[in-house]
């Protein structure tokens, strides 16, 4: 049941002391099809030791990435002290280039929970009030992206409390994306041009994202890529480039992204239905699948 977001808030606790997953599963909980509301109450049991922790080696030990990242998540999420947002920020992408060095091929995973929870940061971690959630919800045809000046109150929170996702969102991306040659950043990319896909069908939502994503970066890591690449022609139309041979078998992160408001119609139908795979294996990242 890839799109009820109870069974991944269940999936958050059981992913404990893994901080970054917990946050994965917490904001996939209310970001699928059918959300779990009630995780919004139970994701504060992951932000407020941090949040509340100003010597962060006191009780509650995590990684100083990990640590710098959910910080900045619990930030955005309870939008309080947001003055120590930037600082906790440039703390993370201070750590982000060596922590993908160092851990090579794990980041194959964290860069993917990395991504999902950034996109689902962007989105007010599905509220109603965000102005992505709304230029989405507003349809395919409407062009009306809210101006930044006369508006209400509210809304101007809410585009102060999306701005400030899509730095965080936008900073980690330029970073990945310059790690050319790395294939332990693909999943991310992957992850993070899947959302930006389904933003361009509704021009509200590019109107919000376009101006400040890195283009000029994600064209050169692509283009670094196709040169290496020898059927352009397969994934220049507009179908799902299913692999040639019979062995269909999704990549760890599309089951991360399976059930996301925003990963609905990217999949074939028949892309999960062969699966015979263990549920243990879902997420074991085979050689070829580089």
């Amino acid at each position: 049941a890839p799109t009820t977001g109870r069974l991944y808030h269940h999936l958050a606790i059981l992913a404990r002391p893994n901080a970054l997953q917990q946050l994965f599963y917490y904001a996939k909980s209310l970001c699928v099809v059918v959300p779990f509301t009630s995780a919004r109450e139970s994701i504060l049991t992951l932000f407020e030791p941090v949040l509340n922790t100003d010597n962060a080696q006191g009780q509650y030990r995590l990684p100083p990435l990990d640590m710098s990242f959910v910080k900045a998540h619990g930030l955005l999420f309870t939008n309080k002290d947001m003055g120590k947002f930037e600082p906790t920020v440039k703390e993370f992408l201070s750590l982000l280039d060596n922590q993908i060095g160092r851990v090579t091929r794990k980041f194959m995973e964290q860069g993917y929970h990395i991504a999902v929870a950034n996109s689902v940061a962007m989105l007010g971690f599905a509220s109603k009030d965000n102005v992505l959630m709304k230029a989405i919800s507003s349809g395919k045809d409407e062009m009306d992206v809210p101006m930044e000046g006369n508006v209400s109150d509210a809304t101007a929170q809410s585009m102060i409390a999306f701005r400030h996702a899509q730095r965080l969102s936008n900073s980690t991306l330029e970073i990945v994306l310059q790690r050319i040659g790395d294939p332990n950043v693909l999943p991310f990319i992957h992850v993070t041009l899947v959302f930006m896909l389904n933003m361009s069908r509704y021009p509200a939502a590019m109107g919000l994202l376009q101006a400040d994503f890195p283009w000029v970066l994600l064209s050169v890591m692509l283009n670094t890529l196709m040169a290496s690449y020898g059927a352009p022609d397969r994934i220049e139309n507009d179908k799902f480039p299913l692999p040639e041979k019979d062995d269909v078998r999704p990549f760890p992160e599309d089951f991360a992204m399976r059930g996301l408001l925003w990963s609905e119609d990217y999949f074939p139908t028949e892309w999960f239905t062969t699966e015979k795979i263990d549920e243990e294996e879902k997420y074991h990242e085979r050689a070829s699948m580089t």
